[in-house]
């Protein structure tokens, strides 16, 4: 009997029954450490290949929540951890198969994944005959190589046979929540695979995640994965945009993410993981866009994304321009950043994709005190066409008025006192002893990167 069809008799037999055996507990729960116990004799060792930023969290989990594990990793110091722990570790994954009932998988690639499964010392290295009965693989890889794996395992038999199972099966499970729902258990898997086994998994998905959705057949856990990190990368990119377009107008991140949160644009990019320094705490942007999601990571996934949609020949002009940005974003130095610094890279893009006419004889440079003081002034050079027209100069000038910044304006020189930018860049660097440098870098950003007119382009 499928265990899902166990589990709804349960639910049944303990709503209709006048005892209540678990009074202390809640139904869920009761219902979970149920099938937790029903589940022991299947997964009494469970392997784990991949022990990351993201795995090893996933791995410790399991670790709490009471599972013999044997673990692999080829970072010999990360071993080493888990040895001290006592925690059994193996030299291979083949050795991790041999020990293992199910084995886990969380790895940065498909080609990580394919060396695994397939190499001279991989998962499925003994041939025809495995120990596990379950493989389930929580990489983001495509939905394509998954579907050829799980036909691949699927057609090996097993080595003694499980309840009903009599060849291994394996689960594509990718997650979604990054490395603080790792770490907290809060991870939500999207499964593609047999039913049957997703449901005979669940309690190893509850053990590392809040929740889990079944998605249909081999494959389509990956492509609800690619598919959500699609949409995550255009939502940054759209809110990115709109909110430097806001700051550029005169108004503060602040309250056009306040405006966004309780209208229709409203989304988890503007209201939990804002890009903007200084809205939020406890997101990258607040921590100099450090740890988070990687944009070498986004932009793997969106090349992922963009190599399915080719494949079955659906046209994907957001994905083709977002897929640009994260290239250029991770060839710009921010490849190890949280994907939400691309907002950084959507302000400097001008920089590095334009250049002034021939005929300019001067680009603008910004030269400013060694550090921020109430004497510091920040010292402009423009261009005399910059200033000459009617137009530029009064959108340059009442940016300045909107951040009341003193001006002195004197031929091809405008020279701005920075005393009134303190504020505003301890608001948005946390730290009133950055050098005035930063500060007129960050003025040039915030203020002046929406405008089209090349002349605009500034070097530091």
């Amino acid at each position: 009997m499928a265990v899902s069809r166990i589990r709804a008799s349960f639910m049944q037999c303990l709503r209709k029954s006048r005892f209540k055996p678990f009074a202390v507990e809640s139904e869920t729960s009761s219902i979970r450490r149920f099938f937790s116990a029903d589940s022991s004799a299947s997964f009494q060792s469970v392997g784990f290949i991949g022990l990351g930023n993201m795995g090893s969290r996933m791995a410790n989990n399991l670790i709490k929540a009471g599972y013999k594990m044997v673990v692999h990793d080829i970072n010999r110091n990360t071993m080493e951890k888990y040895s001290d722990m006592g925690v059994a570790t193996k030299e291979t994954p083949f050795e991790v198969a041999e020990a293992s009932d199910v084995v886990i998988t969380m790895l940065p690639s498909p080609s990580h994944v394919l060396e695994v499964y397939n190499g001279s010392h991989g998962l499925l290295h003994g041939g025809y005959h495995l120990r596990p009965w379950l493989l389930i693989d929580s990489s983001t890889i495509d939905p394509r190589t998954s579907r050829e794996l799980s036909a691949i395992v699927s057609s090996r038999i097993l080595k003694e046979k499980r309840d009903s199972w009599e060849n291994p099966v394996m689960l594509d499970a990718p997650v979604s929540g990054g490395v603080l729902a790792a770490d907290a258990g809060t991870l939500t898997f999207m499964v593609g695979g047999p039913e049957e086994s997703y449901n005979a998994a669940k309690t190893l998905f509850l053990s590392m995640g809040k929740s889990s959705v079944y998605c249909g057949g081999a494959g389509n856990g990956s492509a609800a994965k690619i598919c959500n990190n699609l949409a995550m990368a255009v939502s940054m990119l759209g809110v990115s945009e709109a909110l430097a377009l806001g700051q550029s107008l005169g108004i503060s991140a602040k309250t056009l993410t306040k405006v966004l949160n309780s209208s229709s644009a409203r989304c988890w990019s503007s209201e939990s993981y804002n890009p903007v320094p200084g809205v939020m705490e406890k997101v990258p942007s607040a921590s100099d866009y450090d740890g988070g999601f990687a944009s070498k990571l986004m932009a793997k996934d969106l090349n992922l994304a963009a190599a399915s949609a080719t494949e079955i020949g659906l046209e994907h002009p957001l994905t083709s321009q977002a897929q640009e940005i994260y290239k250029k974003l991770c060839e710009d130095g921010y490849e190890n950043k949280d994907f939400s610094s691309s907002r950084l890279h959507k302000q400097t893009s001008s920089i590095h994709t334009h250049v002034l006419p021939e005929q300019s004889p001067l680009w603008p440079f910004v030269f400013a005190s060694d550090h921020l003081g109430i004497s510091g002034f920040c010292l402009f050079f423009f261009h005399s066409s910059f200033l000459s027209d009617p137009l530029i100069a009064a959108s340059i000038f009442s940016r300045i008025r909107t951040l009341g910044l003193t001006r002195v304006l004197s031929g091809e020189h405008l020279l701005l006192h920075v005393s009134a930018l303190v504020p505003a860049v301890v608001e948005r660097l946390g730290d009133a002893k950055q050098p005035v440098r930063e500060a007129a870098r960050r003025l040039l950003l915030e203020c002046f990167h929406v405008l089209t007119d090349d002349r605009f382009l500034f070097h530091i």
